[in-house]
C-alpha cells in the first residue's frame, strides 16, 4: 500500500504568504505554481495535494487579500467618531488599491462585496449612528448610507486603475471631486455650511 505524503504543517500558510506577495505585483495569470513551490522549498505536487489545485490556492489568497485590505482600512485601535475619521478611511481604502491593483482586482474578480464581519459592521453602523446625532449625516439607514458610500468609492478606484494606471494629479483632482459630490448629498446643511466657511479666504487667514 503505497505511504501517504506529509508535508510540513506550515506550508499551506507560507504557500498562501508567497502567492500573495507575487500577485502584489503581478496579475493572477503570471503566478507561476512552479515558482511558488521553490520559494517555499517544495514541489507543485504538494500544491496539488493540499490546495487540490491553483483555483482553490487563488481562493485562499483572496481571502487574506481581503482580511488585510479590511484591516488596512477599518482602524478601530483608537475609535474616532468625527467626519475626519470617515473620510481617512476612504483614503487608506483607495491607497491600498493604489499600491496592490492586480491583488484589488483579484478580490472583486467574482463580482462578490467585500464583507464586514458582523462585529466590524457594528462599530461602522454605530460610526455612522454617531455622525447623525452630531448633525454631520442626513438621517437615513445607516446600513443604505454605507453601502452607498462603499459602492462609490469602490467604482471609482476601479475605473482610477483602469483609466490612470500610474496615478496622476487628474485621478486626484476626480477622486476629491466625487467625494465632494458624494458629501453634498449625505451631509446636513448645517455641516455643508461650517465646511464653506472653512474654505473661506477669511477662514484660512
Amino acid at each position: 500500500m503505497p505511504r501517504t505524503k506529509t508535508y510540513p504543517e506550515d506550508l499551506r500558510d507560507r504557500l498562501v504568504a508567497a502567492a500573495l506577495e507575487r500577485l502584489r505585483t503581478h496579475a493572477s495569470e503570471h503566478v507561476s505554481l512552479r515558482e511558488l513551490a521553490a520559494r517555499c522549498g517544495t514541489s507543485t505536487n504538494a500544491i496539488y495535494s493540499i490546495f487540490g489545485g491553483k483555483d482553490a490556492l487563488m481562493e485562499a489568497v483572496i481571502e487574506l487579500a481581503r482580511a488585510e485590505l479590511l484591516a488596512h482600512v477599518v482602524l478601530f485601535d483608537e475609535p474616532d467618531e468625527s467626519l475626519d475619521a470617515f473620510g481617512a478611511a476612504g483614503r487608506r481604502y483607495r491607497a491600498w488599491a493604489r499600491r496592490h491593483p492586480d491583488l484589488y482586482r483579484l478580490i472583486f474578480e467574482d463580482g462578490g462585496p467585500i464583507a464586514l464581519g458582523e462585529e466590524d459592521m457594528a462599530r461602522v453602523i454605530a460610526l455612522v449612528e454617531s455622525l447623525m446625532a452630531q448633525g454631520v449625516l442626513r438621517r437615513t439607514d445607516p446600513t443604505a448610507l454605507i453601502i452607498t458610500v462603499w459602492t462609490s468609492l469602490h467604482g471609482f478606484t476601479l475605473f482610477e486603475l483602469n483609466r490612470w494606471p500610474h496615478g496622476s494629479e487628474e485621478a486626484d483632482y476626480y477622486y476629491a471631486l466625487t467625494q465632494q459630490q458624494l458629501a453634498e448629498g449625505l451631509l446636513t446643511p448645517g455641516m455643508l455650511a461650517v465646511l464653506a466657511a472653512q474654505l473661506t479666504p477669511e477662514a484660512s487667514a
